[in-house]
C-alpha cells in the first residue's frame, strides 16, 4: 500500500495542476486494471493528502490537493468505478 501512497503523493506534488482531481488520484491506485475497495482508496488518499499538504507551498496546489479528499469522500468513487466496469 506505501507504493500506492507514494504515486498520489507524487501526482499531488509535481503533477500537472489540472490533473489533480479525484479521478486521477483514484486511477493511480488502481493495480492491474483493478479498482481497490472504496476503504482502502479513502485510506490511502487521505495519508496522500495529509502527507502533501505540509509540503505544499502554492496555494493554489495547496486547494486543488484539499478538493481531491473531500470529492473522494463525495462519492465520486462510486462515479468512476461505475464507468471502470
Amino acid at each position: 500500500m506505501s507504493h500506492l501512497v507514494a504515486k498520489v503523493e507524487e501526482l499531488l506534488l509535481e503533477g500537472p495542476l489540472d490533473a489533480i482531481c479525484s479521478a486521477t488520484v483514484i486511477y493511480q491506485t488502481m493495480t492491474r486494471n483493478f479498482l481497490l475497495p472504496y476503504d482502502d482508496v479513502q485510506k490511502i488518499v487521505e495519508i496522500a493528502v495529509k502527507s502533501s499538504l505540509v509540503r505544499i507551498n502554492d496555494s493554489q496546489r495547496k486547494e486543488s490537493v484539499m478538493e481531491v479528499l473531500s470529492e473522494v469522500s463525495n462519492n465520486r468513487y462510486i462515479d468512476i468505478r461505475y464507468c471502470a466496469n
